[in-house]
């Protein structure tokens, strides 16, 4: 395998990192990826792409951050097709198709403080509701999540 990672990031709002004051974090990362399998036990995966190695994995997103510590996070994730097995091949006498499809993610989170000790979070998870899957087993493959919230206290001592 050959591949690139890169990540870039920029605070707009407080771009000298004060730390009692207001932020806004843009980011955005990559990851590229050229992979075969070149050898095996096996001579007819020779030549083909293992599982479960996208060519592209790409997240960017923004991070608010008060100066009184409320939080706020939007991020979307993008991940390419690729092989869920090494065969390249379908599965269950091809029911399960032989390329999990690509597919992107949107999620949303908050965090806001109510006094030193204690804050509240929450966050939506797969805004958008996109069906897509990630996982794939021999008998078939496993849905992502919908769309989900979370709701939840963060106590410090």
């Amino acid at each position: 395998h050959q591949g690139v990672e890169a990540s870039v990031e920029w605070d707009v709002l407080n771009p000298s990192g004060a730390a009692d004051a207001s932020s806004l974090l843009l980011f955005a990362n990559a990851a590229l990826l050229d992979a075969e399998i070149t050898r095996s036990e096996n001579a007819a995966l020779v030549g083909n792409e293992p599982a479960f190695a996208p060519e592209r994995i790409l997240r960017a997103g923004a991070l608010y951050r008060s100066a009184g510590g409320i939080k706020l996070g939007l991020t979307a994730s993008h991940v390419s097709e690729h092989f869920w097995q090494d065969s390249n091949r379908a599965g269950a006498g091809g029911a399960i198709a032989a390329v999990v499809p690509s597919y992107s993610v949107v999620d949303l989170s908050a965090e806001v403080p109510l006094n030193d000790s204690v804050s509240l979070l929450g966050g939506v998870g797969n805004a958008l509701d996109e069906d897509y899957y990630s996982r794939v087993r021999s008998d078939g493959i496993e849905p992502a999540q919908q769309r989900s919230y979370y709701l939840g206290v963060s106590l410090r001592f």
